[in-house]
């Protein structure tokens, strides 16, 4: 059985559900099914039950057009930043058994590199992101490289519809720029 560290969920983080980990007492959820600890050592591992497909990281950068006016286009980050889904044996204190996690996290390298070359994501870009967005942008983007949308085989997972709790969202790259420059600065 594959296992991995878990990450912490901080308020501060921009990153999807980035799940807790905890020691080895845990509580039984509603479904029998047992649930961790709010605080834990991040350096546990937990043991996976199902790998799911990708979750896709994005960036925006800003393009000055020949006419002068600024755009944003986002592009795809490198297939190392994209998260994968995990379904843990172990829930979260909130009952929440699906994170999506970097790929350091993970003990089975190839488990990781078939996902990733599979090329299969969840959620794909679509209306329920926002009309301002860049949605339409980003769907084509990903048809583009060949992603599909990746959907579960297993009977209790088949038809589940899932909501998206704190979704990372793109970061412009000329923010990301402001902010280091900011920090770079010299004080007298």
């Amino acid at each position: 059985m594959a296992k991995a560290k878990k990450s912490i969920n901080k308020k501060n983080s921009k990153a999807i559900r980035k799940a807790i980990v905890g020691s080895r007492k845990s509580t039984i959820a509603d479904d029998g099914v047992q649930c961790a600890p709010k605080d834990f050592s991040e350096d546990s591992e937990w043991e996976i039950e199902a790998f799911g497909g990708l979750y896709l990281v994005w960036g925006k950068k800003k393009i000055r057009n020949a006419d002068g006016s600024i755009k944003r286009q986002y592009y795809l980050k490198k297939d190392s930043e994209h998260r994968i889904w995990v379904k843990w044996t172990v829930a979260f204190h909130d009952k929440i058994r699906w994170s999506a996690e970097k790929q350091e996290m993970f003990t089975k390298r190839d488990e990781v590199s078939k996902i990733v070359n599979e090329k299969k994501a969840w959620p794909l870009p679509s209306i329920k992101d926002g009309t301002n967005t860049g949605w339409k942008e980003r769907k084509a983007i990903a048809i583009e490289f060949g992603i599909t949308e990746w959907k579960s085989n297993e009977g209790d997972e088949k038809n589940k519809k899932y909501n998206l709790i704190d979704p990372e969202l793109p970061v412009t790259q000329s923010e990301i720029e402001d902010t280091d420059e900011e920090t770079d600065e010299e004080t007298d």
